[in-house]
Formats: structure tokens, sequence, C-alpha cells
């Protein structure tokens, strides 16, 4: 893990543009995908997302990361709730990103683990917390739209 937190930032910048997502899921016929759109304007990074069910938007979540005393900071908008984003780990080997959103009211079953590579993709794994309803871990991969 590292402390430079500037140089995490800036290795974060490179989320910059559109990616789609594609949800792997047990049943074929249910076909979600993840719409992605990051910008950096004024030392942030805003990213909407816009999950889709077989091609209708289900709903829209957004998500905001900036470096500020040392640390990286984030936050994650869902439905209006405001939840807090942490950069729990930065592999620098691997240049690999790993965040753990903490728990909110709108995501009670799973908690959710984001990786980010700089090969242009990224995944994203929902695991189901014990004593939910929540059965099935699901993932997300995100390739760059070109």
């Amino acid at each position: 893990m590292t402390h430079d937190s500037i140089k995490v930032f800036q290795r974060l910048c490179f989320l910059e543009g559109e990616w789609t997502g594609k949800f792997n899921t047990s049943d074929p016929r249910t076909r979600y995908t993840d719409i992605l759109r990051c910008s950096v304007d004024d030392g942030r990074i805003h990213c909407s997302s816009a999950i889709h069910l077989n091609g209708e938007e289900l709903g829209r979540r957004n998500f905001e990361i900036w470096q500020e005393e040392g640390r990286v900071n984030g936050v994650w908008e869902i439905d209006g709730n405001r939840t807090p984003l942490y950069v729990c780990e930065y592999e620098e080997e691997r240049d690999e990103f790993l965040f753990n959103l903490a728990d909110s009211p709108t995501s009670l079953d799973y908690r959710t683990i984001r990786r980010i590579d700089m090969m242009n993709f990224i995944t994203m794994e929902q695991i189901p917390k014990e004593g939910t309803s929540a059965v099935e871990t699901l993932q997300v991969e995100y390739h760059r739209t070109l």
C-alpha cells in the first residue's frame, strides 16, 4: 500500500472517459449493463453510472474522488444517499486499486469492491453479506468505450 496520496490520485485520473460494463449473472436471460462516464475537474474525479436491465435504464449512481490532507477520499451517491468510499489499497507492482464501499441503507445486502488496473479494465464485485437475502456474488467487467 502506498502512502503517496498525490501519486495515487494522479493514477486514478486514468478513469477519465467512458466505460461499458457487463454483469456476470447466473441467469443468461438477464442482461445487466452499466455505462460509466468519468471526468476530471478542479482536482476531483466525477463519475456517473447508469445501470440497464435488458436495455432499459434502472437507475443512476454517482461517485466522486479527491485527494486531501494526505489521503484519497471519496463519496458514493445512490438515490440521494451519500456514503463514504474508501481507497483501501493501491498495489504499485500491479498498478491496481482496491476500493471498499462503506455500508449504506441502499446496499445492505452487499459489500462492494472495485479493482482498477491501468490496462483499460475495471472489475467490480458485490459480495453478499452474511445474514442477508443476497446469495450470488455479482461481478461486472468494464472496458473502455472507444
